[in-house]
């Protein structure tokens, strides 16, 4: 007998999601973080390249629905199978501040090693779970 378990369950506001769920949507997370701060260096390197305007990334939201399709056929739990490109990509027309490019690069370095910690902890659980301490 198999046991079918839902990978997702309402509960009140939140939605519950299962494990190895959570951990992809963590490293998809991450793989976001990461482009975005090639963009934030990349807008900042070009700071004072005369005519050069902001580039930005979509939404992580966004670039998740875009990607549902490929990641649910390349079914992977312990690694990213977001894929980012260009098409994510959005020119904002805006003159690039640097205090301001800066102020969003540390703080998307700060949610990054959050989602790190997140995932390291989520990996030792199951390793202490499965008796590889």
């Amino acid at each position: 007998m198999i046991l079918e378990v839902d990978t997702q369950t309402a509960v009140g506001d939140c939605l519950m999601l299962a494990p190895t769920k959570l951990l992809t949507l963590i490293a998809n997370k991450m793989v976001w973080q990461n482009a975005k701060t090639h963009l934030h260096s990349h807008n900042i390197a070009h700071s004072e390249t005369p005519g050069f305007k902001r580039v930005d990334l979509k939404k992580f939201d966004a670039v998740l629905k875009t990607n549902i399709s490929t990641m649910k056929k390349r079914e992977s739990l312990l690694s990213p199978t977001m894929t980012i490109d260009s098409s994510h990509q959005v020119q904002t027309g805006d003159e690039v501040k640097r205090d301001v490019e800066s102020m969003e690069l540390a703080e998307n370095a700060v949610n990054h090693q959050a989602n790190a910690q997140l995932y390291k902890k989520y990996l030792g659980i199951n390793k202490l779970l499965i008796g590889k301490t």
